[in-house]
């Protein structure tokens, strides 16, 4: 996926008001970005360790993953650019957003996350005056650098900087400030690695 350039500062607005949304609806205290700000240690860098061809697959796989997680808050538009119920928040749009979490995240993530993500959607559907300033189409991450990668049997921890970008309803897209994250994984049967645990703190003098 290309990544979205930053927009003039009504889009980047809206990308401030639309986190705050989801801090509150969707992920709330269970990812404790409160607390983050207070304890800069958990976000400095470190070497890699671990297997390096767990490592290597981590590093390929987790910027899209990052962005696939963002995405499954998505509104699905109609033909004339509304966000229906119909579209929305029908058996089919929730089981979408929970297979596509499911693809991406946890079973213990899907389990926090995915109850507060159907309320924020069901909010943004009932409320197009609210969606129109928070709501959007499409989410990607741009990487900038990882900062690490620590593999230990079937977890591991990663700390990367980027920006998550996103695309609003009028087609604006804007990104937010760049930040450094750092994501808790977990090893599934099949092999790949999902997300358990994501925190964020915005990078001094950035933005």
């Amino acid at each position: 996926m290309v990544a979205p350039t930053t927009s003039p500062a009504r889009p980047a607005r809206r990308v401030a008001l639309r986190r705050r949304l989801a801090a509150l609806l969707v992920v709330g205290a269970t990812l404790g970005l409160a607390a983050c700000a207070q304890q800069p240690g958990p976000f400095q860098p470190f070497a890699d360790d671990g297997p390096a061809a767990d490592v290597e697959a981590i590093r390929s796989s987790l910027p899209d993953a990052i962005a696939r997680e963002e995405n499954v808050g998505r509104l699905v538009l109609d033909a004339d650019g509304r966000a229906t119920a119909e579209l929305n928040l029908s058996d089919a749009a929730a089981e979408r957003r929970r297979s596509e979490l499911a693809a991406v995240a946890a079973p213990s993530r899907v389990a926090m996350v995915l109850p507060r993500l159907e309320e924020g959607v069901a909010t943004l559907v009932k409320q197009p005056s609210t969606a129109a300033q928070l709501g959007y189409t499409d989410a990607s991450f741009e990487l900038d650098e990882f900062a690490g990668i620590s593999v230990d049997g079937a977890h591991a921890t990663a700390i990367l900087s980027g920006k998550e970008c996103y695309t609003h309803l009028d087609e604006a897209t804007a990104c937010g400030v760049p930040s450094r994250f750092r994501l808790t994984l977990a090893r599934a049967d099949d092999g790949r690695w999902l997300i358990e645990r994501k925190r964020s703190q915005a990078i001094a003098g950035e933005g």
